[in-house]
């Protein structure tokens, strides 16, 4: 019996000291989730993200301690712009804390993150739903940098969305948590965010109030961010002519982020101004980073610069680039020859004098103007031609194969009528394929995400006009439910209907969030009812 005794307190004793050790190494991994969720709410991303990485993850025994643990990677993935689809992980987690119902900040943070990555992989609908049960459990906390991003984030979603009037809420409740905190980046974001949506709403002079109400706020934001709001507000004060403020901001724009658009108006300033060495090295500047679409922009300016000024020369040479960046008016130059034209223009100019010379510069700025609109009517009746030919045939196919399906419901003996009407849709697509060659190419490239920063505006438009093909009814409705689309625009609902996501379509166009946010707000605006 002594013997025993002795043995179960050996063995109790042994208990103990394995209780205990168990009860230390929960200890600590608790307390290392605890450091590492405090130096992220720091901002500290890099050292929250060290101590988690140091956390070996087979000793983490508690179910408590695993689910804390797998929040933070996933708050601090989504933060760090490190891969983080991970939804299996994230409801777990809202589950976990849901029942438990011990920590509500862990739940509202769970259900936040849960309609961040659901937003990012394009579920609005369910993005929207766990927003507000996470303002919903947030409600009781006074956690204001929680409340912030839920009532930010519900603000773009509804923006985007076109619930202008619930975005104004939700802006209005997150510039409540800036005055709380001072913080000076909410604000700024805040005022901005204001500034769209009065402008979308049609409140243009309260817009502008909002802007510049940002700019107290405007150090605290990024480069391209502070640069894109700088650039707005100097655009705005040239469009009122008001061009010595517009330089001021255009010129802190430029030097916070350089754009193309930036030293395009800056450069139309110096040159209305009398500097026009400047504004030519700053045409320069802005001709060598600039895309297509801004070279086009930026020799439009210069032209219609040189032809107000009477500088009819320099005007035909800004309108020649121009024709030599449209494909399509390129394809048609074999009519004339500018050279030539330019030839003629120069020995004339040598045989007369001043005011022969201004006749003669004007006759063949007028004859060039005839020519490019020549060679536009032709275009526009070949693509008017190529469209017809396209919806005509799509037709056809639709008809046939409706009539194919209803031969093959009906079960009737009906093969040699079936391989007939096949027979017609294989040689209507035969001919197809010569029209819309080049725009089902351009498809393909849309289709495997490839970067279309080298397109031009003819390639644009040929990728729209296969899309009927893809789409017909989508591409028609653009112009009923729309006014004023460019084919840019266009382009970009296109990439919406064939489901890309926000990052496929930031690597194709080779932009930023910030414009394609910029891009949705601009296409409500022309919805032509606006509160759909």
């Amino acid at each position: 019996m002594i013997a025993v005794h002795h043995n179960l307190k050996i063995g109790f004793a042994l208990l103990t000291v394995l209780l205990l050790l168990c009860g230390c190494q929960h200890s600590s991994i608790h307390r290392q989730l605890i450091q590492a969720d405090s130096v992220m709410a720091s901002e500290n991303l890099d050292s929250a993200y060290h101590i988690l990485s140091g956390i070996d993850t087979t000793r983490i025994m508690a179910k408590a301690d695993r689910i804390y643990y797998q929040l933070i990677e996933i708050q601090l993935l989504y933060r760090m712009r490190k891969p983080a689809d991970n939804m299996e992980g994230i409801n777990e987690c809202v589950s976990y804390y849901a029942q438990e119902r011990k920590d509500v900040r862990k739940l509202a943070q769970a259900y936040y993150y849960r309609g961040m990555l659901e937003y990012e992989s394009g579920k609005v609908d369910k993005a929207v739903t766990s927003l507000k049960k996470a303002e919903e459990a947030a409600q009781s906390l006074y956690d204001i940098d929680l409340k912030h991003k839920i009532y930010d984030s519900l603000s773009t979603l509804n923006f985007l969305s076109g619930n202008i009037n619930l975005a104004r809420k939700y802006t209005l409740l997150s510039l409540e948590c800036a005055k709380l905190t001072s913080n000076g980046l909410w604000f700024a974001y805040a005022y901005n965010h204001l500034a769209c949506i009065y402008e979308a709403m049609g409140r243009k002079d309260s817009s502008w109030v909002y802007i510049k109400k940002s700019l107290p706020y405007i150090q605290t934001v990024d480069a391209k961010d502070r640069a894109e709001f700088l650039y707005m507000v100097g655009e705005n004060y040239h469009h009122n002519n008001e061009n010595s403020l517009a330089k001021q901001y255009l010129l802190l724009s430029s030097k916070a982020y350089p754009t193309p658009a930036t030293y395009n108006i800056l450069a139309s300033i110096y040159n209305q101004e009398g500097m026009k060495d400047t504004a030519r090295a700053l045409w320069r500047k802005a001709m060598g980073n600039a895309s297509l679409d801004d070279k086009v922009d930026i020799l439009d300016t210069i032209a219609n610069q040189r032809f107000s000024e009477g500088d009819f020369r320099g005007a035909y040479w800004s309108l020649k680039e121009l024709i030599l960046l449209k494909d399509s008016i390129e394809k048609q130059k074999q009519t004339f020859s500018i050279q030539e034209i330019q030839l003629k223009y120069d020995q004339q100019k040598t045989k007369r004098n001043y005011d022969r010379m201004l006749i003669r510069g004007l006759y063949a700025l007028i004859v060039l103007i005839v020519i490019i609109a020549a060679l536009i009517i032709f275009y526009v009746f070949k693509a008017n031609n190529n469209k017809r030919k396209v919806i005509a045939y799509q037709i056809l196919i639709n008809d046939y194969n409706r009539k194919i399906s209803e031969l093959q419901k009906s079960g009737s003996d009906a093969e040699k009528d079936i391989r007939r009407l096949k027979h017609k849709v294989e040689k209507i697509q035969s001919q197809q394929t010569g029209v819309m060659f080049e725009g089902h190419s351009l498809y393909e490239e849309i289709i495997e995400n490839k970067p279309i920063v080298k397109w031009n505006k003819s390639d644009v438009a040929k990728f729209i006009e296969y899309y009927k093909v893809v789409n017909l009814p989508f591409v028609t409705q653009l112009n009923t439910d729309y006014v004023g689309l460019t084919n840019g625009n266009k382009l970009f609902l296109i990439l919406q209907d064939m489901g890309k996501k926000d990052e496929e379509i930031m690597q194709i166009l080779g932009t930023s969030y910030g414009a394609i946010r910029t891009t949705r707000h601009r296409l409500k605006a022309k919805l032509k009812d606006k509160e759909q």
